[in-house]
């Protein structure tokens, strides 16, 4: 089930619509294609310094809708209140799609980017739990549609977004992790400028393969874009952000069935393509309509003595 109150598609899976009752007053693009431009900084794919462990079938990700930054748990959503206080709400719970083993963060988003142990920060948020830990994975940057003339009416910008046939709600996040896949096989597709993206959740449930192959076939994918594939996978695959500078990138895509797919190849200009085609809106929204301006103060997290990565066991994996 993918839960539609918070401006964010996946999405991710991760997985990330656009958020009923939430508004943008201000318009202002984030500029894809200078943020990505290497310049000279080092730049490119990167396999981040984390490991693995089980992977779960489900998981509950919360959003701050005031500072964008994105929370992970195992507690199940039916354990949270509802709602949740403001400016908490929920973003995903998705089920893993064939091949999706998990993914690994190497450090939260306000980490020192020469952070090199306990890099991946747990909070208690003391407004949805006293004793409930939150794994800080990401912090969601912005949303836009491709084609940019897609379902919103406002050429990609912040509405009630959900992909319209023909379109893909894309999501740009702040994040250094790497996502695991095995075998036999897992789904992908290529865009129109050579970039391919995997498979990673839905927010349907699907028991057997024939079904994920079934919903697959219904999707309507924009113009250019080739048919989903099966690729066969023999052993392990890890695919991995895009570095540049010091700041790590993963891009994620939901599909007109509220697939979620990240990207594991790609072109040889990242900012070119795609990204310079579409209108990124910044998930800072500057009002959120029913939702005061500032957060009660007791809702502030309270930050955890830091754990090593290795001690985390399950709280690292986020499915975005």
């Amino acid at each position: 089930m993918y839960l539609r109150r918070l401006a964010t598609v996946v999405l991710v899976v991760l997985v990330y619509h656009i958020g009923r009752g939430v508004r943008a007053e201000s318009t202002e693009l984030i500029d894809i294609i200078e943020l990505l431009n290497c310049k000279d900084a080092v730049c490119g794919p990167i396999a981040v310094n984390c490991s693995y462990g089980d992977r779960g079938a489900t998981w509950t990700e919360i959003t701050n809708q005031a500072n964008s930054t994105q929370y992970y748990s195992k507690t199940p959503a039916s354990d949270l209140p509802d709602p949740l206080p403001a400016p908490y709400a929920l973003s995903a719970t998705d089920y893993s799609a064939p091949g999706n083993n998990g993914t690994c963060d190497s450090r939260s988003p306000m980490a020192p980017a020469n952070c090199t142990e306990n890099c991946v920060y747990n909070v208690v948020i003391p407004e949805i739990s006293e004793t409930d830990q939150w794994t800080i994975i990401a912090e969601l940057l912005c949303s836009g549609t491709y084609p940019s003339s897609g379902s919103s009416g406002t050429s990609g910008g912040v509405s009630d977004v959900d992909a319209a046939p023909g379109t893909v709600v894309v999501v740009m996040t702040k994040q250094c992790k790497d996502y695991n896949y095995i075998p036999p096989w897992f789904a992908s597709v290529t865009d129109n400028y050579g970039g391919k993206w995997a498979l990673q959740t839905s927010e349907s449930e699907m028991a057997t393969d024939e079904d994920w192959k079934n919903n697959l076939d219904s999707v309507v994918f924009p113009d250019g874009w080739s048919a989903w594939e099966n690729v066969t996978l023999t052993t392990n695959e890890t695919h991995v952000p895009y570095l540049v500078g010091d700041d790590c990138f993963s891009f994620i895509i939901r599909d007109s069935n509220n697939n979620a797919w990240h990207m594991y190849e790609y072109p040889e200009d990242i900012s070119t393509g795609l990204f310079a085609n579409v209108n990124c809106i910044p998930f800072k929204l500057q009002t959120l309509d029913g939702i005061k301006e500032s957060a009660p103060s007791s809702g502030s997290p309270m930050l955890l003595p830091t754990m090593a990565i290795g001690a985390l066991g399950l709280q690292l994996f986020a499915f975005l």
